[in-house]
């Protein structure tokens, strides 16, 4: 149920990850034909498919369980009371999978050690975006347009590139509220994102981004994101641009452009 009472299926997030996948695979699959077997580029970005696979799985878990929205604090105090939420199993699949990554990368220990809680934090806070119509979706195509300049990974450029196409053709059903990312497709959004800061950025900068997101979670859970992005007019802006945002007195909706 969205904000307005009404039911909005969760379809994009599994739409966006079968995208990832079958053009990642299939570019994978051509060029190991045509070059007698795997690159390492190709062999990153099937690790980094597994990766996606996995917390995707878990989101999807989660989109089809009911039970209240407790936040990262509630979910982590549940397990200490030894019980499981669906919120529980996603916070372990992102660990699992950025551990799956950074293990197979090859880049050394202080690298996993910094890029195993920011690759995970940054799906998690992609999550904690998706409140909002459009918002996650736009907030990652910003994200990945600052990155572009950074990534050289072949890998990321071949997973991003596939998942940016795929999310602009998602915003529209998203702002107007037909279908929406679920935590299927936000988490595999924020694991995009933070393979890339993985694959692209030096030790120094890992550590810097893993404390932005630290503290961005934290203000997620005691200001929310919405007070700030209301209370702040560029952010307000960007967040309601395309979105549905009254009704007017025939019924009609409006539109903020």
């Amino acid at each position: 149920m969205n904000h307005r009472g009404r039911p909005v299926p969760a379809l994009l997030g599994p739409a966006i990850t079968a995208a990832v996948l079958v053009v990642g695979l299939g570019i994978v699959a051509g060029r190991a034909f045509t070059e007698g077997g795997l690159s390492s580029t190709d062999a990153h970005v099937l690790e980094d498919l597994g990766g996606l696979v996995v917390v995707f799985l878990a989101g999807f878990y989660d989109d089809h369980q009911r039970g209240p929205h407790r936040g990262l604090r509630g979910h982590l105090l549940e397990l200490a009371r030894g019980r499981v939420t669906p919120g529980t199993v996603k916070l372990f699949a992102a660990v699992g999978a950025a551990a799956l990554i950074a293990g197979l990368s090859g880049r050394g220990p202080l690298r996993a050690i910094l890029g195993i809680p920011l690759m995970a934090g940054s799906a998690n806070l992609w999550n904690l975006l998706d409140v909002r119509p459009g918002r996650a979706i736009k907030y990652f195509l910003l994200a990945a347009i600052v990155l572009a300049a950074l990534v050289t990974a072949g890998d990321v450029r071949v997973m991003g590139g596939i998942a940016v196409a795929a999310s602009l053709v998602a915003l529209w059903p998203d702002l107007r509220e037909m279908a929406m990312l679920g935590d299927s497709g936000s988490n595999v959004l924020g694991l995009v994102i933070g393979i890339a800061l993985f694959r692209s950025l030096s030790p120094v900068a890992l550590g810097l981004g893993l404390a932005a997101i630290l503290v961005l979670h934290l203000l997620a859970e005691t200001v929310s994101f919405s007070r700030v992005i209301d209370a702040l007019r560029p952010l307000r802006w960007f967040d309601r641009v395309g979105r549905v945002q009254n009704v007017a007195e025939d019924g009609r909706p409006r539109t903020s452009l």
